[in-house]
């Protein structure tokens, strides 16, 4: 019987201060038993106090990463985040359309929550159209959900409604997150193609420590996904681990600004898998 790595592939922008992006995916694979690999899709100069500047790869470069690893280490999991741009939104969807069986986890990054800008304009459309088609799952947050619903996102029924929308789009599981809604609880709201809802409410915790947590918990939710979880049941592992995570790390100080969850509070060895690769 052959051995083997679940593997979560992370295709998103560089985070040089290591809190969010590939960096915070990588961790979050790592603290969760699952190998990870990447591909690069920006390099963006960003600290605890806020998002500076982009270098956006170019399509070519994202497209001959992204497929040199797909031929070789067939992921359990693909993870999108942060592309850039059109040019890359469309290479990716393409390169998965044709060499990818495996999950697809896309979180819309649009731009991070000091204001700086993730994707352009033409990105935005080529998303909904190419990429949430091949999403098993899609984990905007409220600010995304509102963007790419064209709805109001302000409560947690606005945001089930916003959920709707963007499985019209074709996403087979849409996932609004809720640390953007008012509220002592945070309320993660779970819409499914087949009609299936969840919300998976977690205590709020009172810190400044939030970077990178849109990218932490979609990659978390990539991992249960390739370590075998069905749907439901790997967001809600993955909200735990978040919440835990947050929690971990609220009251360590951590440059000027707000700082990093704590990836690895709870970090498990690699899983090795046996059966068919």
């Amino acid at each position: 019987m052959k051995k083997f790595y679940p593997i979560l592939l992370t295709v998103a922008g560089s985070d040089c201060s290591g809190g969010a992006g590939i960096q915070a995916d990588m961790k979050t694979a790592c603290a969760l038993g699952v190998y990870a690999a990447s591909v690069v899709t920006a390099v963006t100069s960003q600290d605890s106090r806020g998002f500076f500047r982009s270098h956006v790869m170019p399509p070519h470069v994202v497209d001959e990463q992204l497929r040199t690893v797909l031929a070789d280490l067939r992921p359990g999991v693909v993870k999108v985040g942060m592309l850039g741009s059109e040019g890359n939104v469309r290479t990716v969807a393409r390169a998965l359309r044709e060499s990818c069986r495996a999950p697809v986890v896309v979180d819309p990054v649009l731009g991070s929550t000091s204001g700086g800008r993730m994707l352009d304009a033409g990105g935005v459309g080529a998303m909904v159209d190419e990429l949430f088609p091949l999403a098993t799952l899609v984990t905007p947050n409220a600010p995304e959900a509102e963007a790419l619903s064209g709805c109001r996102v302000r409560s947690v029924e606005e945001a089930r409604f916003a959920a709707r929308r963007l499985l019209a789009c074709g996403a087979g599981a849409a996932l609004v997150t809720g640390g953007h809604l008012p509220g002592d609880d945070i309320t993660d709201v779970l819409c499914m193609a087949d009609g299936t809802e969840a919300g998976f409410i977690s205590p709020r915790v009172a810190t400044r420590n939030l970077h990178g947590t849109g990218c932490t918990l979609s990659s978390a939710i990539a991992c249960m996904l390739a370590l075998g979880h069905p749907l439901k049941e790997a967001v809600g592992r993955a909200v735990s681990y978040m919440h835990n995570a947050i929690r971990a790390g609220a009251d360590v100080d951590f440059g000027s600004g707000a700082g990093p969850v704590n990836h690895g509070y709870d970090p498990v060895p690699m899983h090795i898998c046996g059966g068919k690769y």
